[in-house]
């Protein structure tokens, strides 16, 4: 089958993504400005325009945004997690509220639980990396303004579930409800692990995080308030 590479400017950033035309489903973006906006659904309820941009780690969503799907009970109080540190472009460091969407669809590609995270007031929308790496291949044709999405399913609506229960193991670590997975081709390992002590009121959090075969590096991927979520969050982990 024929690649074609393209070179996708994207907030910034010179991507190359090697994509299958014939393949891709091509989803209509909207201009404004001088900006290409990509309308983004979320839990079902709600549409909004977010700027595709690979340097953002986490889905991005303004304060005051936030608030509004508050309001309209798009997110719950059973969809926040807890609190983390991100580093900024010029260096900072800030401090951001994350929570899951449960269900995050562009065009008929749909993920679940989507890890994202509040930025100030004056921020954007941005589509990051918890949304971006999960998809097979993507790119922007600048000439059509349609963003191209490539995926191995041929299924109308692209769900990605959680591992199925019997790729993981229960290991006792911290306690005695950690779990692993093997990722393939001697990738290493997902992990989940159970944290906090609620006889002491400290918080129940799952712990989701990738590590590598030799057990070396670990690499944390965020907080969870239910196992389910933090098993699907593993699905980022290198796959060989």
């Amino acid at each position: 089958m024929k690649r074609a590479g393209t070179l996708v400017l994207i907030t910034g950033l010179m991507l190359m993504v090697s994509t299958s035309y014939s393949e891709a489903e091509s989803i209509p973006l909207i201009r404004e400005g001088g900006v290409l906006y990509v309308p983004v659904v979320i839990n079902d309820k709600i549409t909004l325009n977010f700027t595709i941009d690979s340097g953002a780690s986490d889905v991005t969503i303004p304060a005051d945004v936030f608030s509004t799907l508050i309001r309209t009970g798009t997110i719950g109080p059973g969809d926040f997690l807890n609190k983390k540190v991100y580093q900024l472009a010029d260096g900072s460091q800030q401090t951001s509220q994350v929570f899951t969407i449960r269900s995050l669809r562009v065009g008929n590609f749909e993920l679940r639980n989507v890890v994202a995270a509040i930025s100030p007031q004056s921020g954007s929308l941005l589509l990051g990396q918890s949304f971006l790496s999960r998809i097979r291949s993507w790119s922007i044709d600048n000439v059509r303004q349609v963003l191209l999405v490539n995926e191995p399913y041929s299924t109308a609506t692209q769900v990605v579930d959680p591992p199925k229960q019997e790729e993981w193991t229960r290991i006792h670590y911290n306690s005695d409800r950690d779990w692993i997975r093997q990722l393939p081709g001697n990738g290493g390992f997902a992990q989940v692990e159970l944290r906090g002590n609620q006889s002491r009121g400290d918080p129940i959090v799952w712990v989701a995080m990738c590590v590598s075969a030799d057990n070396s590096d670990y690499r944390k991927i965020g907080s969870f308030s239910n196992i389910d979520a933090a098993k699907t969050a593993t699905q980022v982990c290198p796959q060989q």
